[in-house]
C-alpha cells in the first residue's frame, strides 16, 4: 500500500481487452523497488502483480503514456 498511497503510476489503456492498468515502479517503505500492475475497475483497482524488481529476470519497458 505504501508505493501505491505515495508515488504517481504510469496509466496504461487497454487497446485490446479494454481494461486499463495502473503501473507504479517505485521504493517502498522497506527500501525495495517494487513492480505494482493494477486493473482499473469500476468500483476498485485489482492487484494482479507486485514483484521486487531484483527478481526480473529481464528489463520491462513499460510504455509511457
Amino acid at each position: 500500500m505504501y508505493v501505491i498511497e505515495n508515488f504517481p503510476f504510469t496509466l496504461i489503456d487497454g487497446e485490446e481487452d479494454g481494461k486499463t492498468q495502473r503501473i507504479w515502479v517505485a521504493i517502498d517503505d522497506r527500501g525495495l523497488e517494487l513492480e505494482i500492475v493494477a486493473v482499473v475497475l469500476e468500483d476498485y483497482l485489482l492487484i494482479t502483480h507486485v514483484m521486487p524488481t531484483d527478481l526480473r529476470r529481464g528489463k520491462k519497458k513499460w510504455p509511457q503514456k
